[in-house]
């Protein structure tokens, strides 16, 4: 399990039987909503590649070995808009369809408008 654990880490932890949990490792990374799942790279179901996903579409690229996530390069970020957030994905569709869906939530917040009394 990975979850946000305190100032911009990500704490990873294991379990042998999901009552009691042991910390293995953390990362510096981003905050809030973690979310760590295996891709296959262009569609390659024998090569893939982790994700670890934070709430406001920020990610790295990594190998994840059951303990530890060691990222391949910087943070890349997924959307620039301001409605998106704290999205998770789905992955338990059929397996032939291959697919992940990601959905997050629809928050606003006007930059531009100001309201008057």
């Amino acid at each position: 399990m990975v979850l946000f654990w305190e100032d911009r880490m990500m704490g990873f932890f294991t379990s042998p039987d999901l009552k009691s949990w042991t910390k293995r490792s953390e990362l510096r990374s981003f905050h809030e909503c973690p979310e760590l799942f295996e891709l296959p790279v262009d569609g390659n179901p024998s090569t893939k590649k982790w994700v670890l996903y934070g709430a406001i579409g920020e990610y790295l690229i990594g190998q994840f070995n059951g303990t530890q996530f060691v990222p391949e390069g910087s943070t890349i970020q997924f959307q620039y808009g301001n409605c998106f957030y704290a999205s998770q994905t789905f992955n338990d569709i059929p397996q032939s369809n291959g697919r992940r869906i990601q959905m997050a939530w629809g928050r606003l917040r006007c930059r531009t408008c100001r309201l008057t009394r």
